[in-house]
């Protein structure tokens, strides 16, 4: 336990008396103002000056509210006695609240009570500590918070707090609550209203000054950033992902269109056969692009023609186009003299496609 608190330096307290013979006895007590925590020891004394002429003293010792003197068979708490003639002291053990009160020094000679102190006070003390400090955001309210700072119980009743942000004290918008429990002891609370910023870290300090306390309890509490005040309702996060798939969908057509227009307008690639294995790529306009269906089955007899001017055979093709014309094409279908599969009756033939202006010019050659 820590020591009892003492105030030495208060002004001794000074009673003149005067015994049989008339002569006067300056009693004094001290401390004249005693605090302890419960659970400490406290030691009162009472001092006088002695003259050869007194004889058979004692000194007794009573409590403000109570009859007769107090003795020392209260478990043993109490021990009464002397370090020297004229140096009397009464030592209390183990302190309760129900100790404290006034206690006042009686000398007595030859059976008299010949000298009275003017008393000590005594306050025994539970102190506030530890605080406790927490953040309360209000169920209604979203945006209206406040910090409260919860002592522990105590005793006696009287108590200030003192509220602190960034280091500044803070004077207005401080409620404090207190009630008194089974036990005769205190508790209190006090709430403050929490600054909304952005910008910084806010540091809030609770205060308690008592008079069991030496130095005043303190609590802190920091104000992060991301704090519930200052959290985006959920609709904010609805509204971000529905841009980031956006932007997202945006990005993917523009990586499969642009190759497609780059490819836009480009001539495109057709392979032609020949009966020998060789293939020759030709590009041709992806704009007018011909079907042909041919039934070129092999015939038993020579497919050479008895002229030569008919060699050349011209097969109908449809376009698909706006125009729905017509596009003629020349095939050359020249025997091969050998043929790698026998059994095979297809012929490979040159497909040269003509447009419009090349149709009529074939027309008026035949």
């Amino acid at each position: 336990m820590a020591a009892s608190v003492i105030f030495n330096s208060l002004f001794l307290m000074v009673i003149h008396s005067t015994v049989s013979d008339g002569t006067l006895i300056e009693v004094t007590q001290q401390p004249k103002h005693g605090i302890s925590l419960v659970g400490e020891n406290i030691t009162f004394k009472c001092i006088f000056a002695v003259s050869p002429n007194h004889t058979r003293i004692k000194v007794y010792w009573s409590k403000q509210g109570e009859d007769g003197y107090l003795h020392a068979n209260d478990g043993n708490r109490k021990i009464f006695g002397f370090e020297d003639k004229g140096n009397y002291f009464f030592k209390l053990l183990d302190v309760r609240i129900q100790d404290s009160g006034v206690y006042y020094c009686a000398v007595i000679h030859e059976g008299r009570e010949s000298g009275r102190g003017s008393g000590s006070q005594l306050t025994v003390c539970v102190a506030p500590t530890p605080l406790k400090i927490f953040h309360r955001v209000s169920e209604k309210y979203s945006s209206a918070s406040t910090l409260v700072c919860k002592t522990a119980a105590f005793y006696p009743g009287n108590l200030t707090f003192n509220w602190y942000v960034n280091g500044t004290i803070i004077s207005t918008g401080i409620n404090i609550t207190q009630q008194q429990n089974s036990d005769g002891l205190y508790q209190a609370s006090s709430s403050v209203g929490v600054i909304q910023s952005l910008q910084s870290r806010i540091a809030y300090t609770c205060m308690v000054s008592h008079i069991s306390l030496r130095t005043e309890g303190i609590a802190k509490y920091m104000i992060p950033f991301s704090d519930r005040e200052y959290e985006f309702p959920d609709y904010y996060y609805l509204l971000i992902a529905g841009c980031t798939v956006g932007v997202l969908s945006m990005l993917l057509l523009l990586i499969i269109g642009i190759p497609l227009m780059k490819s836009k307008g480009k001539p495109s690639k057709f392979i032609e056969s020949y009966g020998n294995g060789e293939q020759r790529i030709q590009e041709a306009n992806t704009e007018t692009v011909a079907y042909v269906s041919l039934d070129l089955t092999r015939s038993k007899k020579s497919l050479r023609p008895k002229h030569p001017e008919a060699r050349t055979v011209y097969a109908q093709t449809k376009q698909r186009g706006a125009d729905n014309k017509i596009i003629y094409s020349v095939l050359d279908l020249t025997d091969s003299k050998k043929t790698a599969c026998s059994n095979i009756g297809v012929e490979y033939s040159q497909i040269q496609v003509k447009t419009t202006a090349d149709q009529q010019l074939s027309t008026g050659n035949k």
